[in-house]
């Protein structure tokens, strides 16, 4: 593996952190058409962990344990 390689991938994981919360609050206050959120710092970190394991496991080619984590949420998420 080159160093171009291991640099793309660990810049693909870094950007997933914090820019990729950023982006993600603002387009959901635009769909849901709200002020900003109040601040919830653990759901930010949930949701780094998700995107890397995702990241994580689509890397390593196992898309259907990365399919797994997306339906598994989704469960979770709506009672």
């Amino acid at each position: 593996m080159s160093w171009e390689s291991v640099a793309l991938v660990v810049g693909g994981g870094l950007h997933l952190t914090l820019p990729s919360n950023w982006v993600v609050r603002q387009v959901l206050r635009l769909a849901r058409h709200e002020a900003p959120p109040s601040q919830n710092k653990a759901g930010r970190w949930i949701g780094v962990l998700e995107r890397l394991l995702i990241y994580v496991l689509m890397l390593i080619g196992a898309a259907a344990a990365a399919g797994l984590v997306v339906a598994a949420k989704s469960i979770l998420r709506f009672p």
